[in-house]
C-alpha cells in the first residue's frame, strides 16, 4: 500500500513499500524515475502505454540511465554534498522549466501604404 501526492503541475511523487517514484511531465508525454525502471508512458482516455528506457532485463548490472547519471556525477566526485545538493537542484529546475519558452507579444497586422481614415 502506497500513496501519491502531486507536487506541482506535472510532476508527482509515489511512495510504497518499494520506495519512491517520481512521474514528470504531462499525460502525453510523461517520464518516471526512482525505484525501478525509469521509462516513459504515453496515454489517452482509458488507455496508457508504458515503455521503459534503457536495454537488457532484470539480469543487466546497469541501465543506460543510472550510466548517464553515473557519467554525469563523476566530476561532483571531489565536491562537498552541499555542492551536490545544489547542482542537483538547479539541474531540476532547468527540467522542470524546459517547457517555458518566452514570445513576442501579438500585435494586429498593418497593411504598409493605407490610412486609418474612414472610406
Amino acid at each position: 500500500m502506497g500513496f501519491s501526492m502531486r507536487m506541482s503541475k506535472g510532476v508527482r511523487v509515489r511512495a510504497s513499500s518499494r520506495g519512491l517514484r517520481v512521474s514528470v511531465g504531462p499525460r502525453a508525454a510523461r517520464v518516471h524515475f526512482g525505484t525501478g525502471r525509469a521509462g516513459i508512458s504515453t496515454g489517452a482516455g482509458p488507455l496508457t502505454v508504458y515503455a521503459p528506457l534503457g536495454g537488457g532485463g532484470r539480469g543487466t548490472s546497469t541501465s543506460s540511465a543510472s550510466r548517464q547519471l553515473r557519467g554525469a556525477t563523476n566530476g561532483l566526485q571531489g565536491s562537498s554534498k552541499a555542492e551536490q545538493i545544489h547542482a542537483l537542484a538547479e539541474a531540476i529546475q532547468k527540467i522542470l522549466s524546459l517547457h517555458r519558452e518566452d514570445f513576442t507579444v501579438a500585435t494586429h497586422p498593418q497593411i504598409p501604404g493605407s490610412s486609418q481614415s474612414g472610406v
